[in-house]
């Protein structure tokens, strides 16, 4: 089928609104996990702060000793969605940006393996990060741990200590930790979308370069031919 131009050109405007919606979901998340660093470490000082005075001598009539707050679960897996929606990000704009250079614009084809491959390698590690990510934000809460003097207070009473403080750590139920889980579901469905719309474009672009590759030998070839006639 012979090429077009349209169809090339919609094939480029579809591969650059692809890559824009990468880069934009992937910083969107960027964003997200740093606001909910933040506004984690505000929640984490409450607590630290007013638990052991308010309202553990509020329960017990004399505060507790120290008290250790664990979000290891939830952050480990929030990392690599981060950096898979980082790596994503640099990889839309190193695309954006390639095209612009001669040497790649001419030939596209030099990029035919390594783009998709590197598509794939994003969407892999946010999705390796994404799952986990997931399912602690659904089932289970951060962990809080008091001691009164040496003594472990049980987790029913630490449970009773946060409604006096009326503090909330099961994840779902904390309203900034949602955009983390729902926006990199798009970052990687756009990364995965893009590994699969290089190959298309740089085929049609290959079936271009060949097509006219042929018509300039066929013109040529006549030329030739035409030449032997006149001799």
């Amino acid at each position: 089928m012979r090429p077009t131009i349209s169809s090339s050109k919609v094939l480029k405007g579809l591969r650059f609104m692809t890559l824009v919606l990468v880069f934009a979901t992937g910083v969107g998340t960027g964003g997200v996990a740093l606001n909910c660093l933040n506004k984690g470490k505000d929640e984490q000082d409450r607590i630290n702060e007013n638990l052991p005075n308010e309202a553990c001598t509020q329960l017990f009539f004399l505060p507790c000793t120290s008290v250790n707050i664990d979000v290891k679960d939830l952050a480990d897996s929030a990392i690599v969605v981060v950096l898979g929606a980082l790596l994503s990000v640099f990889l839309s704009a190193v695309y954006m940006i390639l095209p612009l250079f001669h040497a790649f614009a001419s030939n596209p084809s030099k990029l035919k393996v390594v783009e998709p491959l590197s598509w794939v390698l994003s969407t892999a590690v946010i999705l390796g990060g994404l799952i986990p990510l997931t399912v602690f934000f659904a089932t289970r809460k951060a962990g809080v741990t008091v001691f009164l003097g040496d003594l472990e207070v049980s987790t029913q009473i630490v449970d009773e200590l946060l409604v006096i403080l009326h503090e909330q750590t099961t994840y779902k139920h904390i309203g900034y930790l949602r955009p983390l889980v729902i926006i990199p579901w798009f970052t990687m469905f756009f990364s995965a979308v893009a590994a699969a719309a290089p190959g298309n474009e740089w085929s049609e672009e290959a079936r271009a370069g060949a097509y006219c590759n042929c018509q300039k030998q066929w013109e040529l070839t006549s030329t030739q031919l035409a030449l032997l006639e006149v001799y």
